[in-house]
């Protein structure tokens, strides 16, 4: 449209400029001037319309990530509340299996369930895939919010990494300790006599896993930092659409 707004008006020009020079040529630079004026504020006015919708349209590409990302979130939430309690369950359970009493004092029904749960394990797993997409595509940017962004890129890009390392190292031991467990002992863990199981977690070896197994301060720290800053960033969203605060 502005294209053909401004060829429209240089054919005025060109015209004016073929014109005979009867009124002198104050007149014809006065005409040339209101032409080439016309075309200025052609060429302002459709950019700045061209602007204005390129503008609306990020903000709306923008709503849309954050709506679908408080989701993705909140899913988050639910499964680190979940993996929280299972490391808490893990530290009393190895706890209990790293010091266990003499046989006579033992008691089987607690033995019986820390031993229930030490062939289960757990791993967060993020829902990412809509961030990964949003960054690949440069679009980040477009949060003007730079707190905001900020606490998105430090949840993705340190604290979600930092927790994976912390649970990357307890799952590596927990397979070194179901490794040996069924290979070196032959047993059925969820089968077994109690004097066996005495025994057997009485082994150095077995207790130099099951020690390494009670989770370290570090790795409930970094579940609690990513699980704060989450709910931190939901809260952020919900400031720029509270129309959407549910």
């Amino acid at each position: 449209m502005a294209e053909l707004e401004v060829k429209k008006h240089l054919k005025k020009i060109i015209g004016v400029i073929k014109l005979p020079n009867n009124g002198g040529w104050l007149k014809k630079l006065g005409a040339i001037a209101v032409e080439v004026a016309i075309i200025v504020f052609s060429l302002v006015l459709a950019n700045a319309l061209h602007n204005y919708s390129l503008r609306k349209h990020q903000e709306e590409e923008c709503k849309i990530f954050l709506q679908g990302l408080k989701e993705d979130l909140k899913a988050d939430i639910s499964t680190l509340k979940e993996n929280i309690l299972f490391y808490k369950e893990a530290d009393s359970s190895y706890r209990y299996l790293n010091n266990l009493p003499s046989i006579s004092e033992l008691d089987k029904g607690r033995l019986n369930y820390s031993l229930s749960g030490i062939n289960i394990s757990c791993s967060f797993r993020p829902h990412s895939s809509r961030y990964e997409g949003f960054k690949s595509s440069g679009k980040l940017l477009q949060i003007e919010d730079q707190k905001l962004l900020y606490n998105i890129l430090l949840l993705y890009q340190e604290k979600i990494q930092n927790l994976g390392l912390s649970e990357n190292a307890w799952l590596s031991s927990h397979n070194r300790l179901m490794n040996y467990l069924m290979e070196e002992t032959d047993i059925d863990i969820n089968n077994i006599e109690t004097a066996v199981a005495h025994k057997i977690f009485n082994q150095r070896k077995v207790k130099n896993y099951t020690s390494v197994l009670i989770p370290w301060d570090q790795l409930l720290e970094r579940y609690q930092e990513v699980l704060t800053l989450e709910q931190t960033i939901i809260k952020q969203i919900n400031q720029h659409y509270p129309e959407n605060d549910k």
